[in-house]
């Protein structure tokens, strides 16, 4: 099935040669890593060889839920449009390779939970991909994001929210 979304990036998965590296690269290159998500990266799996993801930048409204929708009910409407999983991988180097990613993609923030005062230059993509079980049994997924000036990458509990942005991956089509 062709898609009707076009590739808002490209990344490259397999760059490093374990988990380790490319979190230390990440670490490096100045992201904050939110608190908690270290075991989360420890468990993601890192391509074996060198291969290009193209990842397209999808809100809930463009795939026809204009008030969001379970993550579930949203995975599967991308699906049937030829959007596909990411893996945990593409969040960490979406973060390397395209170091402005997130800007401008959530234009209703939410609220802080705190305070009820909405974030001001909040931004957050979230990963769509396969959760990863933490030791308190919580499934989590990755996102990006940018609050103000700082760029991070964050554990988000997987099937929690409404509302979102996603980076979902753009289904290769072979030709023969």
């Amino acid at each position: 099935m062709e898609t009707r979304f076009t590739p808002s990036m490209t990344v490259k998965l397999g760059t490093y040669p374990d988990n380790a590296a490319l979190q230390q690269a990440v670490a490096a290159n100045g992201d904050i890593l939110w608190p908690g998500l270290i075991e989360i990266l420890d468990k993601i799996e890192i391509a074996s060889e060198p291969t290009e993801v193209k990842i397209a930048i999808v809100t809930e409204a463009e795939l026809g839920f204009p008030d969001g929708a379970d993550p579930k009910v949203v995975f599967d409407k991308a699906f049937s449009l030829g959007l596909e999983e990411l893996s945990g991988e593409a969040g960490l180097q979406m973060r390397l390779q395209q170091p402005g990613y997130p800007a401008n993609y959530q234009t209703n923030p939410p609220a802080d939970w705190t305070t009820g005062v909405p974030y001001v230059d909040r931004e957050t993509i979230h990963i769509a991909m396969r959760p990863v079980t933490s030791s308190d049994h919580i499934k989590y997924a990755l996102a990006v994001r940018r609050i103000r000036d700082k760029h991070f990458l964050a554990r988000v509990p997987s099937g929690w929210g409404a509302g979102y942005t996603w980076a979902f991956g753009i289904k290769q089509l072979n030709h023969p």
